[in-house]
């Protein structure tokens, strides 16, 4: 210590010219640092990065600290903007699927432009994930009544089973209390689609009474067809998905429906009631009653067609309207045949002209015959008849009823059908030709012979 307080004027001389000639050789436009320059940043520069390093950081947290309170609030901000952008996103996808719903509709308002249409909105519908039955916005004072047809995209959807004021009920075609008359656009070949409860959960139906000679494949379309009381005939129905071997002489089908009824929002009412096209068939129906009003009958519509031309029909009474195996069935013209199959709400009808049968009938004058038919006959609407007495008189357009022959099946003095044809055979002797009464094929109505039939 003494000795730096002797030279230290000295000692401070030395610094300053020490620092003059590193002042000195630093000084001017040089490319590469010096010696001493080097020598001076690798002991400065370390620790004049982590100071920087220890400022910058202290910086950051004192600024962080300072400004937290914005930062949360803007954070609050972009959130609350991200929910309402994420709301805007689902409300644009609803409408996209809501827009893609109402424009199939509007493509089966345009396909089936021929009908009356009006639009409506379902506002409720039962329990469940099917809309198996639902209420729709329109009523009676938007002119709307009960058993309307209700389509939706697809094709059809039910048909309105009540109505209000200003709302309606729908029964979807795969609620259980369903039965729809419905045919192969492919073939013709008829059946019914019904609602069925362990299929419903799937979305699906099942078709009936299909006869074991209908030329049904998988994925055939089904349609409504041009017997049913309710619905206009070619609605698209559904596809087959499966069909199945059922008992005397029919099958069934597992139909997957076009319509969607997962997902509904909007129908389209056919406001048009395809009713009359049966009652005027039943007004004339009425005659045929008149005519037989010694015998007790019921009215029944047909539902579907048996397979073979002529060969009989399905009927909307069964059971629980006292129907039985055997009971007579009239039709326009007189006799159609009688009841061989009889489920709850339904009845099977088979021909009279089954060619395993030959029925006792007379003509005009009594004189007692026997009509035979075989299956090119009966697909002609025609039958032999054979008298059992040779003086018989026969004339064209002779009428042909049911004789006391005709057993307990049929009740006597029931027309038949006309003599349409006399033909001479070789060997001598003649072959009589009968025109049936009863036009099968166009059959829509009919009347139920029976003792207790229920009303």
């Amino acid at each position: 210590m003494d000795f730096l307080k002797r030279h230290k004027k000295a000692f401070i001389s030395g610094l300053v010219g020490i620092s003059l000639i590193a002042i000195l050789l630093t000084v001017g436009n040089r490319y590469a640092p010096s010696f001493m320059e080097k020598s001076f940043g690798f002991v400065v520069t370390p620790v004049q990065s982590m100071f920087t390093a220890i400022g910058d950081w202290t910086s950051q947290r004192i600024d962080f600290f300072v400004h937290m309170g914005e930062l949360s609030a803007e954070n609050v901000r972009l959130q609350a903007q991200n929910d309402i952008y994420s709301a805007e996103i689902s409300r644009l996808k609803l409408m996209d699927q809501e827009n893609a719903r109402l424009s199939a509709l509007l493509d089966i308002d345009r396909k089936y432009g021929d009908y009356p249409t009006m639009g409506a909105k379902i506002i409720a519908k039962d329990v469940g994930n099917w809309y198996n039955t639902f209420t729709i916005d329109k009523g009676s004072k938007d002119g709307l009544a009960k058993n309307m047809v209700v389509l939706t995209s697809g094709g059809l959807c039910g048909r309105i089973s009540e109505v209000w004021y200003s709302s309606a009920t729908v029964v979807a075609m795969i609620d259980d209390r369903s039965s729809i008359s419905a045919q192969g656009s492919r073939t013709g070949d008829t059946g019914i689609v019904r609602g069925d409860a362990s299929l419903q959960m799937e979305g699906k139906c099942r078709m009936d009474l299909i006869s074991m000679d209908a030329d049904f494949m998988e994925g055939d379309e089904i349609v409504t067809s041009q017997i049913s009381s309710i619905y206009p005939p070619g609605i698209a129905i559904g596809t087959i998905l499966s069909l199945t071997p059922g008992t005397n002489g029919t099958q069934s089908a597992i139909i997957k429906p076009t319509a969607d009824f997962r997902h509904m929002s909007n129908v389209l009412v056919i406001t048009e009631l395809f009713e009359h096209n049966i009652q005027s068939t039943s007004e004339v129906l009425q005659a045929t009653a008149k005519k037989y009003s010694a015998l007790k009958t019921s009215h029944a519509d047909v539902i579907a067609h048996r397979a073979r031309a002529n060969s009989g029909f399905v009927v909307n009474r069964g059971e629980k309207h006292g129907v039985a195996v055997g009971d007579a069935v009239l039709a326009i013209g007189g006799l159609a045949g009688a009841v061989t199959e009889v489920g709850f709400d339904y009845a099977i009808v088979t021909s009279f002209m089954d060619a395993s049968v030959s029925i006792g009938v007379c003509n005009q004058d009594g004189a007692p015959g026997i009509l035979r038919f075989n299956e090119a006959l009966m697909a002609e609407g025609r039958g032999v008849l054979e008298f059992l007495s040779n003086d018989a008189r026969m004339q064209l357009d002779d009428e042909i009823v049911t004789s006391n022959m005709a057993g307990s099946l049929y009740p006597a003095g029931v027309t038949v059908g006309y003599i349409s044809e006399i033909q001479s055979l070789e060997g001598g002797g003649q072959r009589v030709l009968v025109r049936v009464a009863v036009d099968f094929e166009n059959a829509a109505s009919v009347l139920m012979v029976a003792r207790d039939v229920e009303e």
